[in-house]
């Protein structure tokens, strides 16, 4: 499918590519300086700095590009993008939301070892659901996602010290060519005055270069930001609008609260115009979900309590027995007064992340003794979706077709949990 991605960190590969492309150059150079007898301890000190030199340079990208997207049992491909190519798995999405415009649905994802989030923009409610299945997604959404609008202290810090360092390779560069030093001893002082500025703005005028220490978090709660020298948490119900302004991100709820913007991303941290404008569909959309707007989640759970184990009084093995008769009266088409379900109502809970993870299980053994063609390939995806290590070991287990061998290793993967929740926690 085609769709819109904004990825402004990029994979691993695409934040590694400046420093092996730099750090390759600089041994290809120091290598030719050898054979030719130029080699010195300055030359040496200018290749051990050009890693540094690599952390300058600007990966962070601030607009939308065209991918074509490729769904499947647990991930998604983006394809077409260039340095943005890449697999998205389920296992790691640690975040999730999804806003709907008039134009389009926009899914946002917050993932493993990402300082930033990834958006993907497609047409249609139906694209976007096909997205959700294949990373494990509920209606609700998954976990927090954290928006750095800002330069944080830490980046602008490491940023100096990079720029410092780089600086003395430049020099040491200088130096091998000016045996007077005078050249050595400017360029020196100019890093020096440049770290002397940027500190200081960092210490004394933070909104003025864009340094904001805290993250604005979105989760469950509401949004998270950091305010007066404390965590406030906005509920998504009392913010009215959010304005998008070229210094600052403005919540408006009874009062304004702003908190700092870089709209220039260079090294990842911060919001350019695309990216702002996301988190404010992103905030707008939690907000009218709060008030009762939007579409509403079919609650099903009720209907399938047969599925249900009574862990006091009945043995995995006697469970999955009765979940095997049950799913005989399904193949057989019902009958009078017999115990049945419908099967949609099964295929809606092993294929949504947020059921209960017995209730998951449960439906998968009936779907696949039933004997339904698409059973095995539906239920394969679906596992492969979940991120919850417990549930997805319980449907592993529960589709086996023994239920002696099924009901010992569900009785040993419970036992395992109640050894885990025992294990006293250290606190070193």
């Amino acid at each position: 499918m085609k769709a819109r991605l904004l990825d402004q960190e990029g994979p691993a590969r695409a934040r590694a590519m400046p420093y092996v492309v730099i750090v390759t150059l600089a041994a290809v150079l120091g290598v030719i300086g050898a054979a030719v007898g130029m080699w010195s301890p300055w030359a040496a000190l200018l290749a051990l700095a050009s890693p540094l030199v690599a952390g300058l340079l600007p990966t962070s990208e601030a607009r939308r590009r065209e991918v074509t997207l490729e769904p499947g049992p647990g991930y998604v491909d983006v394809r077409d993008a260039g340095s943005r190519s890449q697999r998205i798995t389920a296992k790691a999405v640690e975040g999730a939301s999804t806003a709907r415009t008039p134009e389009s649905v926009l899914l946002t994802l917050s993932l493993a070892r990402r300082s930033t989030p990834l958006l993907l923009e497609v047409r249609t409610e139906a694209e976007a659901e096909s997205l959700r299945a294949a990373l494990g997604v509920g209606h609700d959404g998954a976990g927090a996602i954290e928006w750095r609008p800002a330069w944080s202290a830490g980046a602008l810090s490491s940023f100096v010290g990079r720029l410092m360092l780089a600086g003395i390779g430049v020099t040491a560069l200088v130096a091998a060519g000016d045996p007077t030093f005078l050249l050595v001893n400017a360029v020196g002082f100019l890093q020096l005055l440049a770290a002397g500025v940027a500190l200081t703005l960092r210490g004394f005028f933070p909104r003025l270069v864009g340094v904001g220490d805290r993250p604005v978090t979105m989760s469950a709660e509401g949004i998270r930001v950091w305010r007066d020298r404390s965590w406030l948490v906005l509920p998504y119900g009392a913010v009215r609008d959010v304005v998008i302004e070229p210094h600052r991100i403005v919540f408006a709820t009874h009062e304004r609260i702003a908190i700092p913007r870089r709209a220039r991303a260079w090294d990842g941290d911060g919001l350019g115009d695309d990216a702002a404008e996301a988190l404010k569909v992103q905030v707008l959309a939690a907000a009218a979900r709060a008030r009762g707007h939007g579409r509403r989640k079919e609650e099903i759970s009720s209907r399938l309590d047969v599925l249900r184990r009574d862990a006091r009084r009945e043995h995995p093995r006697d469970w999955l027995a009765r979940l095997d008769a049950l799913a005989a009266v399904l193949a057989a088409g019902g009958g009078y007064r017999a115990q049945t379900v419908d099967p949609a109502d099964l295929w809606a809970v092993v294929e949504d992340p947020d059921a209960d993870g017995e209730l998951r299980a449960g439906a998968a053994r009936v779907l696949r003794a039933s004997g339904l063609p698409e059973a095995r390939v539906r239920i394969d995806a679906a596992v492969a979706a979940t991120r919850d290590e417990l549930t997805t070991e319980r449907m592993r287990i529960a589709v086996e077709g023994d239920v002696d061998d099924a009901g010992a290793e569900l009785l040993e993967l419970e036992a395992r949990q109640v050894s885990r929740a025992a294990r006293p926690v250290s606190r070193g």
